[in-house]
């Protein structure tokens, strides 16, 4: 590997959440970042069509990595690339998966919590406590949550930050703990006029994502709202069928 090329995938790497270049060999580009500790080492594939060979440190969902890629990337269970355009879409996709995908967002949730508890010891156990908790929980959720999606409402790819909400399928008081609460399955970005709509259970999802319209939603308001038997999640993970089977029978108004 030359130095030309270790210096474009180091490019890749940075413009896409590996921005750290550890030591490396000869081979092989070593990369990290600050926003999490994996380590992906990325070498010439030159026993493949493939050009690079990648090996993560710490593995995720395969199954949620693949979404939306060339199967072909994911074959004799590892992970190559065909140039730099798809080494950097694995590279960027990767990084938003480590960081929100459980437990991740559980231990970033945990480490605010105690930075705030150690400076203020006064509020623990009070309700000034409670409400530090909510906060920083609903705030690492929603960033978890803007990462996994995309930065876009998971049914109408909408983009605008301003208008994209973290919806729980379980409310944050239902759940049984702080695990549940910040599992990114528990939940859909969502455009916040529908983020308004499954939270009072006017709206629901089905199995395989197909959305269901509450007969307490009059026809004429959801028209107004846009609302139609064609929208669907962009897609749907097995992990999330749990929390919609609550949703659908405890909150979804049938």
């Amino acid at each position: 590997m030359n130095i030309l090329e270790r210096t474009l995938i180091e490019k890749t790497g940075a413009d896409n959440g590996w921005e750290c270049v550890l030591e490396s060999s000869p081979d092989l580009v070593r990369l990290a970042s600050a926003r999490h500790d994996v380590v992906v080492e990325i070498s010439d594939d030159e026993a493949s069509p493939a050009r690079f060979s990648l090996r993560f440190s710490e593995q995720i969902e395969i199954d949620e990595l693949r979404r939306n890629l060339p199967q072909e990337l994911f074959e004799n269970n590892g992970v190559s690339a065909y140039n730099h355009q798809t080494l950097a879409a694995i590279l960027h996709r990767y990084a938003e998966l480590v960081v929100s995908l459980p437990d991740r967002p559980l231990a970033e949730y945990q480490k605010g919590v105690d930075e705030i508890l150690e400076s203020q010891i006064g509020i623990r156990g009070t309700e000034a406590e409670r409400l530090v908790r909510a906060r920083i929980g609903q705030d690492v959720y929603r960033k978890s949550l803007l990462k996994y999606w995309k930065g876009q409402c998971a049914v109408t790819c909408v983009d605008v930050a301003e208008v994209l909400r973290a919806s729980h399928a379980k409310p944050w008081a239902d759940c049984q703990s702080d695990s549940e609460r910040l599992n990114v399955y528990n939940g859909f970005l969502l455009s916040a006029h529908l983020d308004a709509l499954f939270d009072s259970g006017l709206i629901s999802f089905q199995d395989n994502g197909a959305i269901l319209v509450s007969a307490c939603l009059e026809p004429h308001n959801g028209r107004a709202l846009g609302i139609d038997s064609s929208l669907c999640l962009r897609w749907i993970d097995v992990n999330h069928l749990p929390f919609l089977k609550w949703h659908r029978s405890r909150v979804f108004r049938k």
